[in-house]
């Protein structure tokens, strides 16, 4: 096996998680970690022939790492050595490495918690931060400290925030490589403008390309960028032992391959790469970096549930990593086209994609997970609460969360698809509606980019015009068609079809395209502005326009799959075409008739209107009778009083208050205390309710109103004392954790707790002055059901021994003393208790 620069720390990694089972590992690149690591771990006692899973963040990096691993080992892959990436696997039943992209990992913790036959897994250039690598770390801690203390978790990265990383999974130890690299000399150049990145970076590929050996690597923002030097590179007549290379992620695996392959002799390559070269891949013979100093960011504005694409500076983390590839095997250099003076400007870490991304697939995986937010899991950065909102309201609109964000059927079934949910919920209506091949199409159509060439396909957003030319109805006259993408559609469109039990090649109703694609998404159902051409409102309230002279201009109503550039309105780039009824068909659910009051400037007066809303779209409007400024009041009131109380969407912290409020009535007397129960409140909305309503004049003002504090303002200041300390909402376990008390039936609070955070109390839980005894669930450590009591003096002394019997050998890990009076209540399993001593 060839000697790696990371070799000689082996033996410190391996007695490391031989102590304890997490470790944090610095490597610079080209140190070796990302195969060294795996195969030098692969024998070591304590995996006792278990499977190490290593994660990668981009699919290239997969199939290469693990192509190396096994060429090392002298073996095809799939023997000891395999991979797993989306529509792809390479694994035998043999396999001890595999290497995945993240992505993978979360399928196989929802599908078995506990991991089974899994030893370790390996966080490779985690410094990344992906949405998924963060989200699967956050699961894999609570897995480690909940249900399997042995497996071991290994964090890797040549640039990363060790001490941060360290301090999540618990001050986990912290090894460093100083790894094997040669000097790069740096050569800073001016400042690049951003809209003259290409041209600069074709520039210095001719100027430096005659006084430099070896192969080119260059670093540009996005494909965009690199056609544009391609282009102007091939009209400056390289010379002719130079071979050109693109290398991007949407490239097929065989022209990604022929750009990391080494050069034939006497040859010389320039890979023109995004960001996917920074990491994890080794092009041989590369010795230059020319480095535009750029990046391609999604960000997602939360205010507008939109992801766009920006071009940003790279960290100096990043510009570190891409200048290091050049000295991986002899001394290189790195032209970086910035001034060396802005270094000083650069943000030492690119931002994690969890802080900037549509957390929608998260909060999914989440919710899926069993957790019952993002506060109970340990994050590197914690998601934003505006973005998790969004993706919440998003993900109830798809049926896949209720209106307590609690995971539905129709979730859990959504979760089981490798798809962004917009995509997994529009195949699995449309199935049923006899559309799934449509809806396939469709899905693979926006997975993959544009089979129209960019620059060729004129003003042509229309997503239906693709649709023809994957079902052969037309093949793209006028349209210059990639064939390798469109080759790729089709083949994704396929897989879509197989994991969802729709029959390829189904007849499809074109007129339907606009609706099937509603499904995804309903927040882009688009509304023809009044007296325009190519201007549109969206169903979330947004602006967005079309060229004047795109044939979908003029339609009453479109769906939007793709959205893009700044400001108050966004150009639309592919959409689709549907109808009125398509849209009450599809949508009645959220389809809102109001009665609302409007002021007539004009007229200087109220008006009413009867609206058939979606969203912030009005279907139908009919003019009513004018109304006097106090209807408003009235209006919302009948509102409420019909619709009930879930119009105003209380929340749970409401729903607790009135069922504590029950239980004071129920123990205390119901002539002391306010009737709060929905029929009362409702029958009384005028005297606590009213008040609020004068300036309200939209359901979006009604639900911001905190009906809690309203409803508390009712009570003298010495009465919410005394509610909260006889009937509070938590309590606080011996364990010093506190726990919500469930007021559902107030003639019986109950309290849910582990049965180990109550260890050393004799006395039953009680509130109202400890006359009323909580019942207590007392749940295992997976939180399943052990005993339900109202009675934990007797609990202790008669069932809690068979429990333990019953336990002990279920959860060997966790505490079961013989005296559970005389134990130390605890959240910890017996082998970090040892460790807190």
């Amino acid at each position: 096996m060839t000697s790696l620069p990371i070799d000689p720390l082996l033996p410190e990694i391996i007695a490391s998680l031989q102590q304890q089972p997490s470790l944090v590992l610095q490597a610079p690149p080209g140190a070796g970690k990302t195969t060294g690591v795996p195969l030098g771990l692969l024998d070591v006692d304590w995996l006792a022939g278990q499977k190490i899973i290593v994660l990668e963040p981009r699919r290239l990096a997969a199939r290469s790492a693990a192509a190396r691993m096994a060429e090392i080992l002298g073996e095809k892959l799939g023997e000891t050595v395999g991979y797993r990436i989306r529509h792809e696997s390479r694994v035998g039943p043999q396999t001890r490495i595999e290497v995945v992209t993240e992505g993978v990992l979360t399928r196989l913790l929802q599908k078995d918690p506990e991991l089974p036959g899994i030893g370790l897994v390996v966080f490779d250039e985690f410094h990344e931060r992906s949405l998924q690598a963060d989200l699967g770390l956050a699961l894999c801690l609570e897995v480690q400290s909940a249900l399997r203390d042995d497996l071991r978790l290994l964090v890797m990265s040549a640039t990363l925030d060790g001490k941060k990383v360290s301090r999540i999974m618990g001050e986990v130890p912290i090894l460093t490589s100083e790894g094997k690299s040669f000097p790069v000399q740096l050569v800073y150049g001016e400042e690049t403008p951003r809209r003259s990145i290409a041209f600069a970076v074709a520039d210095k590929i001719v100027e430096v390309l005659p006084q430099e050996s070896g192969s080119f690597l260059v670093f540009l923002p996005g494909v965009g960028e690199i056609s544009s030097v391609v282009e102007q590179l091939r009209q400056a007549n390289l010379p002719a032992d130079v071979d050109l290379f693109p290398l991007f992620g949407d490239l097929s695996l065989e022209d990604q391959r022929r750009a990391i392959s080494p050069s034939m002799a006497g040859r010389r390559k320039i890979v023109l790469a995004t960001a996917i070269a920074e990491t994890s891949l080794t092009i041989d013979g590369v010795r230059v970096i020319i480095d535009c100093g750029y990046m391609r960011s999604p960000r997602f504005d939360p205010s507008s549930a939109m992801t766009r694409l920006e071009t940003l500076r790279v960290s100096k983390a990043s510009a570190d990593q891409r200048a290091g590839r050049a000295g991986r095997i002899e001394p290189g250099v790195c032209y970086r086209l910035w001034p060396e003076s802005q270094n000083g400007s650069l943000s030492q870490h690119s931002t994690p994609e969890i802080l900037e991304a549509d957390l929608c697939s998260l909060v999914l995986e989440v919710q899926n997970w069993g957790t019952s937010g993002p506060e109970t899991l340990n994050w590197c950065d914690a998601p934003p609460r505006a973005a998790w909102q969004q993706a919440t309201e998003l993900l109830q609109k798809l049926g896949a969360l209720d209106q307590e964000s609690r995971i539905t059927s129709q979730g859990r079934e959504m979760a089981l698809l490798p798809l962004h949910p917009r995509f997994a919920h529009m195949l699995l209506r449309a199935r049923a509606l006899g559309q799934g091949w449509l809806a396939c199409l469709l899905a693979a159509l926006l997975d993959e980019r544009d089979i129209f060439k960019a620059g060729t396909s004129g003003t042509a957003a229309d997503l239906v015009l693709r649709l023809e030319v994957l079902l052969g109805v037309d093949h793209g006259k006028g349209y210059h068609v990639d064939r390798s993408r469109l080759k790729r559609v089709r083949m994704s469109a396929g897989q879509y079809a197989r994991l969802v039990r729709v029959k390829e090649n189904s007849p499809v109703e074109l007129g339907m395209a606009g609706a099937i694609l509603s499904l995804a998404y309903p927040d882009r159902i688009a509304q023809l502005r009044p007296a325009s051409s190519g201007r549109y409102k969206l169903s979330g309230g947004k602006g967005a326009e079309l060229d004047e002279l795109d044939r979908l201009a003029t339609e009453l109503y479109l769906t939007i799959a793709h959205l893009g550039g700044m400001g108050a309105n966004a150009k639309i780039y592919l959409a689709a075409a549907l109808s009125e009824g398509q849209i009450r068909d599809l949508h009645q659910e959220n389809i809102v008739s109001e009665r609302v009051v409007r002021w007539n400037e004009q007229q200087t007066q109220l008006q009413g209107e009867l609206r058939d809303n979606l969203g912030a779209l009005v279907l139908s409007a009919q003019r009513i009778k004018q109304l006097e400024p106090n209807v408003v009041v009235a209006e919302l009131l009948g509102r409420i009083t019909r619709q009930g109380l879930a119009l105003l969407e209380p929340g749970d912290s409401f729903a607790q208050l009135c069922q504590r409020m029950a239980c004071l009535r129920h123990f205390e007397g119901e002539d002391l205390w306010p009737d709060w129960g929905e029929p009362a409140l409702l029958r009384e909305l005028e005297q606590w309710l009213a008040p609020y309503l004068e300036n309200i004049t939209s359901l979006s003002q009604l639900v911001k109103l905190d009906l809690k504090q309203i409803l508390l303002s009712q009570l003298s200041w010495q009465e919410n004392q005394y509610l909260e300390r006889e009937a509070p909402e938590r309590y606080r376990v011996p364990s010093g954790q506190t726990h919500r008390i469930n007021y559902e039936n107030p003639e019986m609070p109950v309290l849910e707790v582990r049965l180990q955070e109550m260890f050393g109390l004799s006395e039953t839980p009680a509130i109202m002055g400890k006359r009323v005894p909580l019942v207590l669930h007392l749940l295992s450590p997976a939180r399943r059901p052990l005993q339900v009591t109202s009675d934990l003096t007797g609990f202790w002394q008669n069932s809690y021994h068979e429990v333990k019997k019953d336990m002990k050998g279920r959860y060997p890990r966790h505490y079961w003393p013989d005296d559970p009076l005389e134990a130390e209540p605890t959240t910890r399993i017996k082998k970090h208790m040892n460790k807190q001593e």
